[in-house]
């Protein structure tokens, strides 16, 4: 009795192999720029809380509870 393998011929093998690797150079491609989306996500995040923590700064004499809510909204990100 033949194995699978030994019963099926090598073009549709190669032609399988194609497939296969087309599929996961797509998933790699697809997480590649998932990556890159993400540290921009972060950056801007961290841009972000900079710049209420800045602006708390600014208030902290003149309005000491606006400048307060404005560094929680910084911490919860």
């Amino acid at each position: 009795m033949a194995t699978i393998a030994q019963s099926t011929n090598s073009t549709f093998k190669s032609k399988f192999a194609a497939v296969m690797r087309n599929i996961f150079i797509h998933f790699v491609k697809a997480h590649e720029l998932q990556a890159v989306a993400l540290v921009a996500a972060e950056q801007d995040r961290a841009s972000g809380t900079r710049q209420l923590n800045r602006m708390a700064d600014k208030f902290e004499a003149t309005q000491p509870n606006l400048a307060a809510e404005l560094r929680f909204i910084a911490s919860r990100g």
